[in-house]
């Protein structure tokens, strides 16, 4: 088992965010292992020391981050060292390194510099280019430990250049020789995915399933064992899911994201879209600009916001605004069409809606959306009943929008 220590007051107070468990537990595995666990610990001493006491009994590999520093609330090392009944040596070389560091920069070497070369007996000293921190590694019975400086920049380097190294040589049975198969989909909810895939279940000894919310995509990854998981078996699962999934998942490849791959779609197919935005504002051209190339499929795009720049910009009728109002089906519609009769693009999108706060009544509350869609020459209008925040509002009509677009286009 492997298991990380982040440690600071300023983790376990909110006051900064841990960013390096996210980034050691990707990059372990990356490269093939897996963090079991993780935790956040004060820099008081009895936290840290009943914290080394119940990881040791389970974990193989240890790897710390922060309290290697000067100061007299950096305390890894102390604790460490009296955890282990361990003697805590100078190492020269370090010291001379650190006292060079500081005659570089034109400063003196306070005294409390002096404690970064003092380390474990027996630890191997994991040189810190970027800073005065080094990290140790250091083999305790069967467990290793990592000890590293909890600022990024410094500490990123010692894994790839290291701690990899390290562990694919001294533990080389926690490699998981894990393949991971991705399946990206997008329409549907994180229970409907699941709903599809449940034939796969129970899953064979090796495999298994996880979920992730990235909005407005769903991720489910199939983990394989290679160590355990039969070959053939885990070839009948793959292609179960690629056959449930079908319909919903856009794509396989850890690099697409939803929105490249529906503009792209555009672009391989040659059709242009022009759009007039009021609630969203210019999020779904935005949304279209993103990606590289698109220039070779947005011809107009309008923000009409107001009821003026409708009747000026796309001709909507003053009578249909009075009578039904400026969010309603009648002058999505005018938008749609009047716009289409001015680009001649092959898709065209309007948008009118409430993103509130205020603005909603009871036959139209807030998140009533409609979006008028021209796919050449047909046209069909979506009511959204949306709910959330302004922001939400908005985000969700532009990829209920395109997710429309992106079935048009599949058909």
């Amino acid at each position: 088992m492997m298991q990380g220590i982040f440690i600071g007051n300023e983790l376990c107070d909110g006051r900064i965010v841990n960013t390096n468990q996210q980034w050691i537990a990707k990059t372990l595995h990356d490269n093939g292992f897996f963090l079991n666990r993780s935790i956040c610990v004060s820099d008081d001493e009895d936290d840290l020391k009943d914290v080394i006491k119940e990881t040791l009994k389970k974990a193989r590999v240890i790897i710390t981050t922060g309290g290697l520093g000067p100061t007299e609330d950096d305390r890894t090392t102390e604790v460490l060292v009296r955890t282990l009944g361990k003697n805590s040596v100078i190492n020269k070389e370090v010291l001379d390194e650190i006292r060079n560091y500081f005659k570089k920069n034109n400063r003196k070497m306070p005294k409390e510099n002096e404690k970064q070369a003092f380390f474990p007996e027996g630890s191997i000293v994991i040189p810190n280019a970027r800073g005065t921190a080094p990290g140790f590694y250091l083999q305790h019975d069967d467990v290793h430990f990592f000890c590293l400086p909890g600022v990024p920049r410094e500490m990123k380097p010692m894994v790839e250049s290291f701690v990899l190294d390290t562990l694919k040589m001294n533990c080389s049975d926690l490699s998981l020789n894990l393949e991971t198969s991705l399946y990206k989909c997008i329409g549907k909810g994180e229970s409907h995915c699941a709903e599809l895939i449940q034939s796969v279940y129970p899953l064979p000894e090796g495999l298994s399933i996880s979920f992730q919310v990235k909005f407005p995509e769903i991720h489910i990854r199939l983990h394989i064992n290679k160590h355990i998981a039969l070959e053939k078996v885990s070839k009948n699962i793959k292609q179960e899911m690629t056959h449930a999934l079908k319909g919903i998942c856009f794509s396989q490849d850890i690099n697409m994201t939803f929105q490249d791959y529906i503009i792209n779609k555009l672009i391989t197919q040659k059709l242009k879209i022009s759009v007039a935005e009021s609630c969203t504002g210019g999020l779904l051209s935005a949304f279209i600009t993103a990606v590289p190339g698109s220039s070779q499929i947005l011809d107009y795009a309008l923000i009409t916001y107001s009821n003026d720049s409708k009747m000026k910009l796309l001709d909507v009728n003053k009578d249909t605004l009075n009578s039904q109002g400026a969010v309603s089906e009648e002058v999505a519609e005018e938008m749609a069409k009047n716009l289409k009769r001015q680009s001649g693009s092959d898709i065209v999108v309007s948008i009118t809606g409430i993103a509130g706060p205020d603005g909603g009544s009871e036959n139209k509350p807030v998140g009533t959306v409609y979006v008028g869609i021209f796919f050449h020459n047909e046209y069909q209008c979506l009511t959204l009943n949306l709910s959330g925040s302004r922001e939400m509002i908005r985000q969700n009509t532009v990829f209920k929008t395109m997710m429309a677009l992106n079935d048009m286009v599949n058909c």
